[in-house]
Order: C-alpha cells, then structure tokens, then sequence
C-alpha cells in the first residue's frame, strides 16, 4: 500500500482545517503490462473528487521538453504545464545552469 501524506494549509482560513490527502504510486510491471508511477491528490471528504498526474518516473536529469506529464486526462510536456501551472502559482520558472 502506498503511504498517504497530509498536506495542510500553512495559513489560517476556513479551508485550514481540511487537509489534501497525497498518495504516490510507483510504476510497477504486471504481467506484460506497466503501470505508469503516477500521484493523488484527493480531498477529505469526496471520494470521488480526485486529480490523478501520471509521469514517466524520471526525477531529473530528462529533457522537459520531452518528458510528458498527463495531469486530469490531459497530456502535455513538462515544459507546457510550466506554462501553464507556475503563472497561477505565482513564480517564475529559471534555468538550472
């Protein structure tokens, strides 16, 4: 059974006292097939609420713009979901040298 993290918010409001539940699952080989490692980021109280973002497995090293992330059925790079995710959060994206 894969380990299931509590993610609290760090600020006081109403939202405070209701966790996201995170589970991370390896990839793993059964039979002919692999299963894609993959995480799940659910809410405490709707089950059937859930995001599910697979990925290729790589931690580092992989080129972003060839490395896929598949996050709520859609696909994209790694690359396109910077585009996309760090602007809503704020940051800016820098260039490891």
């Amino acid at each position: 059974m894969p380990k299931v993290k509590k993610i609290f918010n760090a600020s006081p409001s109403s939202l405070a006292d209701h966790p996201l539940y995170v589970t991370v699952r390896k990839g793993r080989k059964r039979g002919k097939r692999r299963n894609s490692p993959s995480i799940r980021v659910k809410c405490c109280y709707w089950e059937k609420h859930h995001l599910v973002i697979y990925h290729d497995g790589r931690r580092s090293g992989g080129n972003p713009k060839e490395d896929t992330l598949e996050i709520g059925g859609v696909h994209g790079s790694v690359h396109q979901w910077r585009q996309v995710l760090l602007p809503l959060l704020g940051l800016k994206h820098t260039r490891k040298r």
